[in-house]
């Protein structure tokens, strides 16, 4: 799809995701990655530190101050944070939400506090420690909204804390939603509760279990290619299939077997990112006219462990880098600091690693040569497991070298 009409708008093509886990030993985890169709010039992210003690002011005149300092990243040279985290580990993420947001109305003899959209995180990041003051304190403030030069920016946020504790707050028609995010996955439109209703119809039947085959009169079907799971999982980039193909993943690849400690569960975040990330080219944004305008892509990623530990990269930097939130200064008065989310840094040179093979004695080699020659695969397989690597350490000196070719 390059262009998607809702409510009267013509609103350019988007795809987000936040995913949140629970490991075995109980340590959170949350990854998101922005896709849209913005260049690095025009979207202009940055990670930026806001220091406790300070009062936040918003560029439409909004301030409040900062109880608990926190990093985010900044988009549109706004100081608004769009994803970040605190440092008592209260996470937040803003995804586009078009078709369906439209926030509070505020009328001139209000007092109470006013948030515009576009700061939404930066006042939960700033003020709450745990998603249930979220929960407590979201319905007594009103969120509105503050247009951009290219029109309305439509949100809704997913806010977890470092119990695993996550919520998701949509605003429809000027009224406020809170959902239990129990699943662990949020996307973009429709409204959070319509992707459950979905998932609903497809959950119950999705496995990971490789099926064994069936048999009809005397001819078993296995299945193609010896993997046979999740059988239909939708694969296209729209939200509700997005959502639906993360949820079912997250179950099953959540499982405290497969990450029972908090590192278990940062690799498989960054394989569930992998698996949901948009490739420049794959998703394009048209102009009125029905010309290329340009193509979505995953911008950037990002993993928080909760526990002070940033992962992100960009889509022209593929190597993850990591900020170490204890080393960076939040106490009141301290200058805040910020650097940007495009950095391009190398895969490191490992060719040094490479070490020199020593050949087994007994001959191994030779026999696996003669078995792929006489044998088929199957047999192949078996011989060759069959018998000890033919890969050893380096001998020590003075011991006999076998000089036999590869």
């Amino acid at each position: 799809i390059g262009v998607l009409a809702l409510a009267g708008s013509i609103i350019p093509a988007f795809g987000c995701q936040v995913l949140k886990v629970t490991a075995g030993d109980g340590r959170s985890v949350v990854g998101r990655d922005m896709q849209f169709a913005l260049k690095e010039s025009e979207f202009k992210s940055h990670w930026r530190t806001h220091s406790c003690g300070n009062t936040f002011h918003t560029v439409e005149g909004s301030s409040w101050p900062i109880k608990h300092g926190y990093l985010g990243v900044e988009m549109f040279d706004l100081d608004d944070t769009i994803d970040g985290v605190n440092t008592k580990g209260l996470q937040c993420s803003g995804l586009y939400f078009p078709g369906f947001a439209k926030f509070q109305k505020v009328g001139p003899n209000y007092r109470g506090i006013v948030v515009p959209q576009l700061f939404f995180c930066d006042y939960v990041l700033g003020n709450f420690q745990s998603v249930q003051e979220v929960n407590a304190s979201v319905p007594l403030i009103k969120v509105v909204t503050m247009k951009m030069p290219d029109g309305n920016q439509p949100l809704h946020w997913s806010v977890t804390d470092r119990a695993g504790n996550s919520v998701i707050v949509e605003y429809v028609k000027g009224q406020l939603s809170l959902y239990n995010n129990f699943v662990g996955v949020m996307t973009n439109s429709p409204p959070y509760d319509w992707h459950l209703l979905q998932l609903q119809m497809w959950a119950p039947t999705m496995n990971s279990t490789n099926p064994s085959g069936t048999t009809y009169g005397d001819v078993t079907f296995a299945p193609q290619g010896n993997w046979g799971s999740m059988m239909g999982l939708p694969g296209d980039f729209s939200p509700s299939s997005r959502f639906i193909r993360q949820s079912v993943m997250l179950h099953f690849a959540g499982s405290p077997r497969f990450i029972p400690t908090q590192e278990k569960a940062v690799l498989m975040m960054q394989h569930m990112l992998n698996a949901g990330d948009q490739v420049n080219g794959t998703l394009i944004d048209l102009d009125a006219l029905g010309e290329y305008k340009s193509s979505v892509a995953s911008d950037w990623t990002v993993i928080y462990d909760l526990n002070g530990g940033v992962l992100f990269r960009s889509y022209e930097s593929q190597v993850w880098q990591f900020i170490n939130m204890s080393a960076l200064d939040f106490s009141k008065g301290a200058r805040e600091v910020r650097m940007s989310a495009y950095d391009v840094v190398p895969p490191p040179d490992v060719t040094g690693q490479m070490k020199p093979i020593s050949l087994a004695k007994t001959g191994n080699l030779r026999a696996v040569r003669q078995h792929v020659a006489d044998s088929d695969q199957t047999v192949f397989m078996q011989s060759y497991m069959a018998v000890p690597s033919a890969l050893s350490e380096p001998k020590e000196e003075g011991e006999e070298q076998d000089s036999q070719e590869l």
